[in-house]
């Protein structure tokens, strides 16, 4: 699933709370997921792009887009809804009150109609955006907690002099009832139309995966979240990010939650400036020398060069369709 997720800002009088410690946002969003259902954390606080990790919540109007053949409704309604986006007014402040907005990969229809993109297999809609009235917001670079909450909205705040704890590693124990891959057949016959595509000059970069399905214990039934926040915060500690998230939408057969943990940021909008952080080329993690060489051969080896200056590329003509010409 490749997705993107956003948090706009509209400008709204706020209830603004500080607490002079960072708060477990993960444990807290555990704890109210009705309320506080979406979680953008920044779980590597060490980086420089991991100021802030926010946790969205007292949800409001939803808009969705269940097929991919609607992206252009829901594009449309979205603009019709959210005129308003802005920078935050307070620099230390990185949302005031807006929509939590997620898109999938399949809304693209509704930007490039000519691509032939097919529905998603998965549950969860195409796209969707929910407005959102409070946030519990972690800076990472004062360490403290702000509880922001627009007018109504303020008794909605989880109580965070009693934040609960992260839970001991072993209470996030998982059991696997069944683990499904797709078969590598398939796998190596996209790998195979891939080559022929790009020695046809159709492209010169495609993107495959493979798709793993698994049941966990307690799959259809009311400990749902509870698993998928063991799952989240097993990938935040197997790998802690700039960029992570859980997320959970909807009711019933059509709920679901995506769980993410990405080094990359894709695209930044600020006080009119757009920035885009695009990654290319991986090596194994270690601590001392072996890291450091490793470090030093991504930044020299041709192959990664070529692919990240490709990348960069493409992002300066994406960036160009909507930018002011002659400022990228």
């Amino acid at each position: 699933m490749v997705c993107s997720f956003i948090a706009a800002c509209i400008k709204v009088s706020l209830h603004i709370q500080t607490h002079p410690r960072p708060v477990d946002l993960a444990a807290v969003r555990a704890r109210h997921a009705d309320m506080f259902p979406f979680l953008l954390e920044s779980a590597n606080a060490d980086d420089k792009l991991s100021r802030y990790s926010l946790l969205l919540g007292c949800p409001g109007e939803t808009i969705e887009c269940r097929a991919a053949a609607d992206a252009a409704d829901f594009l449309a309604a979205l603009h019709e809804r959210c005129p308003a986006f802005r920078a935050p007014a307070a620099a230390h402040i990185p949302f005031r009150g807006g929509w939590f907005v997620y898109l999938g990969y399949e809304l693209v229809k509704g930007i490039e109609p000519k691509l032939d993109i097919g529905e998603s297999p998965h549950r969860f809609p195409v796209a969707f955006a929910t407005r959102c009235r409070a946030a519990v917001i972690v800076d990472h670079r004062l360490g403290e907690t702000l509880c922001v909450a627009e007018p109504g909205a303020r008794d909605t705040l989880p109580p965070l002099v009693d934040a609960p704890q992260p839970p001991r590693r072993q209470d996030d124990a998982i059991t696997f009832e069944s683990i499904a891959e797709e078969k590598p057949e398939m796998y190596m016959r996209s790998v195979a139309k891939a080559l022929e595509y790009i020695r046809a000059g159709d492209v010169f970069q495609v993107n495959l995966s493979r798709r793993w399905q698994a049941r966990l214990r307690g799959d259809g039934g009311h400990d749902d979240d509870a698993t998928a926040a063991k799952i989240y915060r097993k990938l935040r500690r197997a790998n802690p990010a700039p960029f992570a998230c859980h997320i959970r939408h909807g009711a019933g057969d059509d709920q679901g939650d995506i769980i993410s943990s990405s080094p990359e940021r894709l695209v930044r909008a600020a006080n009119r400036a757009i920035e885009t952080r695009p990654i290319a080329g991986t090596r194994p993690r270690d601590d001392g020398d072996r890291d450091r060489r490793w470090r030093d051969e991504l930044k020299t080896d041709k192959k990664e060069r070529a692919e990240h200056i490709m990348l960069i590329d493409l992002e300066r003509n994406d960036l160009g369709r909507v930018c002011e010409p002659g400022t990228i």
